[in-house]
């Protein structure tokens, strides 16, 4: 039989399908730094006419992502200037490695008509951004203007009301967490550490028009939820790897300058390739402690970092006696 999983991850609908074969080996090339390798044999990455029926929404074909060679556009959004990749691969500027940004950085103008709504919200911010540092190093953080105002929009269904209360509520927690400065802090910098080996998701490059793509291994996933690790840390290492992850978009959208595809708001959300291979129902039920746990703090980035995902493909494996159901993707 083939099973057929409908959810809901980080506000994007998502389909999840297991015993399913496809060979698309080698259509997108990646590059994992030694520093951040870890054995990833014999993936199946899929492209667009293999995982398009999974897509979250309309997307071009993927184009192989190169991330050796440094980038020499201009970022049509000039607020995007102060964004970085991770940390260990690209040198943050200061006011994305403290998370604060002056009110001239701010209120850079942008090279594109901005919507009416993103002007609005900015509008009725102007108190909290006029008055706190780490206010407009948040903005800066998740994306700079109109990037992350563009995103709250969304994830509120352009909502001025719904969107003002998430991004204030959004500055509130990471004043009171101190994530704008996370990443520097030796508590944050151990835990990732301890756990990056053990974690079920690896990032391995960007797209032709600027998507970070992550692998994550649903067996491994179970098999970490197994290990017991207590939820504060679990926390912890969830919120370095979303700051992270944002400085990978953050630095996706700058090379990927000038594409159709992207919406000149936004910055291009990751894509997120999941393997099913080892999945079985027996190992969902044997850590559902863990499973609880982590729901909670998957919470977070659903809260406070919205619209960060763009779309979530699967990766198929051979299972016995199981076959894909072709009218279903046809």
């Amino acid at each position: 039989m083939s099973m057929l999983l409908t959810c809901s991850l980080l506000g994007e609908d998502l389909i999840l399908a297991c015993g399913a074969t496809r060979e698309v080996v080698e259509q997108l090339e990646v590059v994992i730094p030694d520093e951040e390798a870890r054995p990833v044999p014999d993936r199946a990455l899929s492209k667009r006419q293999d995982s398009e029926w999974f897509s979250c929404e309309d997307e071009v074909p993927w184009e192989k992502a190169r991330r050796s060679a440094p980038s020499t556009a201009v970022p049509s959004d000039p607020s995007e200037a102060n964004c970085s990749d991770e940390v260990s691969q690209w040198e943050a500027s200061p006011a994305c490695s403290q998370g604060t940004a002056t009110k001239n950085s701010e209120a850079a103008v942008p090279s594109f008509a901005v919507d009416k709504r993103v002007e609005d919200l900015q509008q009725r911010l102007t108190d909290l951004l006029d008055s706190s540092d780490a206010a407009r190093g948040t903005i800066e953080k998740l994306g700079g203007y109109p990037a992350c105002h563009w995103r709250f929009l969304r994830a509120s269904g352009y909502s001025l009301d719904a969107a003002e209360q998430k991004l204030r509520e959004t500055v509130e927690f990471r004043v009171r967490e101190g994530v704008n400065q996370l990443l520097q802090t030796p508590a944050a910098q151990e835990v990732h550490e301890q756990l990056r080996e053990v974690w079920p998701e690896v990032n391995l490059g960007i797209t032709g028009d600027g998507s970070p793509i992550s692998f994550f291994d649903v067996g491994k996933a179970v098999r970490f939820l197994q290990l017991g690790v207590d939820e504060e840390r679990l926390r912890l290492f969830w919120l370095t790897w979303m700051e992270r992850s944002y400085e990978i978009q953050c630095h996706g959208r700058r090379m990927a300058t000038g594409s159709s595809s992207i919406d000149p708001h936004d910055i291009p959300g990751t894509v997120v390739v999941y393997d099913l291979k080892e999945l079985r129902l027996s190992q969902i039920t044997s850590c559902l402690s863990g499973l609880h746990q982590f729901c909670r703090v998957l919470g977070l980035a659903e809260k406070h970092y919205p619209c960060a995902l763009r779309k979530a493909p699967t990766a198929w494996r051979p299972m016995p006696n199981v076959y894909v159901m072709e009218k279903c993707i046809t």
